[in-house]
């Protein structure tokens, strides 16, 4: 998850575009994903660490030929994608919020 939030480019989308242009979505013209893209893609990383997770703890409790490490390592994983997922929708909020408070 970490690698495909890091590929989100840093650099602003303009403003306006100039006279006789179209606006393309900012990262979408260098073949960049788009925000909505890699935010959608992370999400779907989240669900997958988890659906492994819960796989692997069903596992160990029936009794299936599993390595505890391994259970663990996934249970860890999910943890750390969920909370990594959690301090991004704050950070997200806290930015909504302060755009909201600017006064025009």
């Amino acid at each position: 998850m970490a690698s495909s939030i890091g590929s989100v480019t840093t650099q602003p989308a303009s403003i306006a575009a100039p006279p006789g242009t179209t606006r393309a979505v900012a990262g979408t013209a260098a073949g960049q994903p788009s925000f909505k893209e890699v935010l959608a893609d992370s999400v779907r990383q989240l669900d997958a660490a988890q659906h492994d997770a819960e796989t692997a703890v069903a596992a160990l409790t029936a009794g299936e030929n599993t390595s505890p490490d391994n259970v663990l390592a996934a249970v860890r994983k999910a943890d750390l994608a969920f909370r990594m997922m959690i301090e991004i929708r704050d950070e997200l909020m806290r930015m909504y919020r302060e755009v909201q408070s600017i006064q025009v």
